[in-house]
């Protein structure tokens, strides 16, 4: 952004965001070091303005190298050119706040990265539960057998900023990708796991804490997660369930077992996931007496 453009722009009436760093770098003046700090600009020139269309529309009028970024050409609401009509593109607060969020927490550089939609197509959208990221919600892009990784968030596919790695027992799965197939191998594997846990309590025997601490990690990572179909949401529901009976949170337990019983299963058509479902109620009546 040249000076002229960056007065128009702090000159405007509207709220807005430069995403710009801190810079620090030495250089030599009279023969001395001295330490130098500078803005560096973010976003390849882009300004981010909140107001009303209309009003801000009318003030960028009179600068001519700032413009609103329209969605691609296509019939919608907004302002005709030639023989289509442009929408300004729109970023929702959610959006904004958490890439407020995200780059304000980098002194020295933010991870800028180009990524395409259908890369982001195959990340589970998650949230970041603790840490100095907490509550910021993106796409996971994690490395081949590991459970944590970086969060990209999204701006409307016009920019994305990472965070750094985040550890697993700080990510909560909010949806499930339709395009990774990894919830059903975590599904299929803890089923068993927790059939035992869950035999141990119906034997009166005292879970070890390695088993109490990888059901809570299931559950603080999976037990509000979607996924793409009603047979994949009644299987991990049902898992969920079944985490609750073996920790003994009987409150958290009830509530799922009437959701199972009552809106779950009367709508299940696989027979496979219709008799896991059977089965954990009907274990759940015994072991209530």
């Amino acid at each position: 952004m040249t000076e002229r453009i960056k007065e128009k722009v702090r000159e405007l009436s509207f709220e807005t965001f430069v995403p710009t760093l801190k810079t620090t770098y030495e250089g030599k003046v009279n023969g001395k070091s001295v330490v130098r700090t500078a803005n560096k600009l973010l976003t390849f020139n882009y300004v981010f303005v909140r107001g009303e269309q209309r009003a801000i529309e009318e003030e960028l009028k009179g600068i001519t190298r700032l413009h609103l970024i329209y969605k691609r050409p296509g019939v919608s609401k907004g302002k005709s050119y030639g023989n289509f009509i442009r929408t300004p593109m729109v970023i929702t607060d959610r959006e904004m706040d958490m890439f407020i969020k995200t780059v304000s927490l980098y002194q020295n550089g933010a991870p800028i990265v180009d990524i395409s939609e259908r890369e982001l197509q195959k990340g589970d959208v998650v949230r970041v539960t603790g840490g100095p990221f907490a509550g910021v919600e993106g796409v996971l892009v994690t490395q081949k057998g590991k459970e944590g990784g970086k969060v990209v968030v999204n701006i409307s596919h016009l920019v994305s900023v990472t965070t750094v790695d985040i550890e697993p027992q700080y990510i909560q799965v909010v949806k499930f990708s339709n395009e990774n197939k990894h919830i059903y191998r975590k599904m299929d594997a803890f089923l068993p796991k927790v059939k035992a846990m869950i035999g141990k309590r119906s034997g009166g025997i005292c879970l070890a804490e390695e088993e109490r601490v990888e059901l809570q990690k299931f559950l603080n990572s999976y037990a509000e997660a979607e996924t793409g179909t009603l047979n994949s949401a009644a299987k991990l529901k049902t898992l969920v369930f079944m985490a609750y009976i073996a920790l003994g949170m009987d409150d958290y337990a009830a509530r799922c077992y009437r959701l199972l019983r009552e809106e779950i299963l009367p709508k299940i058509k696989g027979e496979r996931v219709k008799v896991l479902i059977e089965e954990q109620l009907q274990m759940y009546q015994e072991l209530l007496g």
